[in-house]
C-alpha cells in the first residue's frame, strides 16, 4: 500500500509533499538532506512543538501515488522556485521503490566510495544509530507517553509465531561469565521503590489474565524442564543457593509457611491436603511444610 502524505506546520499549514509505503512517515525528519525542510523542523522543536504528519490519498498502486504527489506539489507550489509555499526541491514522482541499479551503475558507486575515510567521530554517530542510540535522551514526557502506549500490550500468537519462526535457527549466545558477573555486581542491593514495585505488580496481573500469555509461559517452561542439562544445572543452582544464602533461605520458609497457612485456612484445600495424608501423597519441603503431589 501505497500513500502521499503532508507535513505541517503546528497551525496546519503544509511545507512538505511526500510519498512512501509501511512506516515512512514516520522517519526522523531532523536528518533530511533538504536544509531547507531541516531549519524548518528544527525551528518547530525549538519552541517545544512537533511536525503534524498526515497522509491524505492512499492506494495500491505507485503510480497512482506518484500523481497525487506530483499534483498537490504544483497546487500547493514550491518555495524555492518562487511559485507556493512547499520545502520541497522537485515537482515529484521521482524515487521508484525497488530499485535496482545496473551492474554498471553499482561500480560507479563504488570507485566514487573508494579513499573515502570516515572521521572517528562520524563512525561514532553512525554505531550509536545503529543501536537505536538517540543524540539526545529522551525527555520525561516522551518516554511517558511510550509507556503509556505499550501498558497492557500483549503481542498477539500470529505475531509471536511471526517472531519464532524469523529467530528459528539463529543462534543467540548466552552472556559471558564475565558479562553475568558484571550484572550481578551493578543489581546487587538494588532496592525498588513501593511505586514501581506496584507498577511491575500490576504489569503482571495484567499479563497474567491473557490466555495467550499464560499458555505461552506454559508451553515455554514445558520445553526447558524438558531439558536434561538445564533441568539438572536448575537444580544444582537451587541447592547452592539454599546451602550458601541464608537470606533466600528466610524468604523460601517464609513464603511457604504463608502458603501452607492459606491452604490450611481453605476449607477445600484443607480437605484436599488432609486427604492426600491418608493416601501418602504428600511432599514434605524443607522447613517442615507439606505440599500436595
Amino acid at each position: 500500500m501505497f500513500y502521499v502524505y503532508l507535513i505541517k506546520y503546528p497551525n496546519g499549514r503544509p511545507f512538505y509533499v511526500g510519498k512512501g509505503k509501511k512506516k515512512r512517515i514516520n522517519r526522523r525528519l531532523d536528518n533530511s538532506g533538504n536544509g531547507f525542510f531541516r531549519r524548518i523542523i528544527a525551528r518547530i522543536v525549538a519552541v517545544g512543538e512537533q511536525p503534524i504528519r498526515e497522509i491524505v490519498f492512499q492506494t495500491s498502486d505507485e503510480t497512482e501515488a506518484f500523481k497525487e504527489e506530483c499534483r498537490l506539489i504544483t497546487m500547493y507550489g514550491r518555495r524555492d522556485n518562487g511559485t507556493g509555499i512547499l520545502t520541497n526541491l522537485t515537482n515529484g514522482g521521482e524515487g521508484l521503490t525497488g530499485h535496482n541499479p545496473t551492474v554498471w551503475a553499482r561500480q560507479k558507486m563504488r570507485v566514487a566510495a573508494l579513499g573515502h575515510i570516515v572521521s572517528p567521530e562520524t563512525r561514532h554517530k553512525i554505531i550509536m544509530a545503529q543501536r537505536g542510540i538517540s543524540r539526545k535522551p529522551l525527555s520525561e514526557k516522551h518516554r511517558a507517553k511510550i509507556g503509556a502506549a505499550l501498558i497492557g500490550k500483549i503481542k498477539s500468537s500470529e505475531t509471536r509465531l511471526k517472531l519464532s519462526t524469523s529467530l528459528r535457527g539463529k543462534s543467540r549466545k548466552s552472556p559471558s561469565i564475565e558479562t553475568r558477573e558484571k550484572l550481578s555486581i551493578a543489581l546487587k542491593g538494588r532496592r525498588f521503590s513501593d511505586e514501581w514495585k506496584e507498577k511491575l505488580k500490576q504489569a503482571a496481573l495484567r499479563r497474567g489474565m491473557n490466555p495467550d500469555y499464560r499458555l505461552m509461559q506454559a508451553e515455554g517452561t514445558r520445553r526447558q524442564w524438558q531439558d536434561e542439562n538445564r533441568r539438572v544445572a536448575y537444580k544444582q543452582f537451587q541447592k547452592d543457593r539454599w546451602r550458601t544464602d541464608g537470606e533466600y533461605r528466610e524468604k523460601v520458609s517464609e513464603a511457604a509457611r504463608l502458603q501452607a497457612i492459606d491452604q490450611w485456612n481453605d476449607p477445600i484445600k484443607r480437605a484436599r491436603l488432609l486427604e492426600a495424608r491418608k493416601n501418602a501423597r504428600i511432599l514434605k519441603l524443607k522447613g517442615g511444610v507439606y505440599a500436595i503431589l
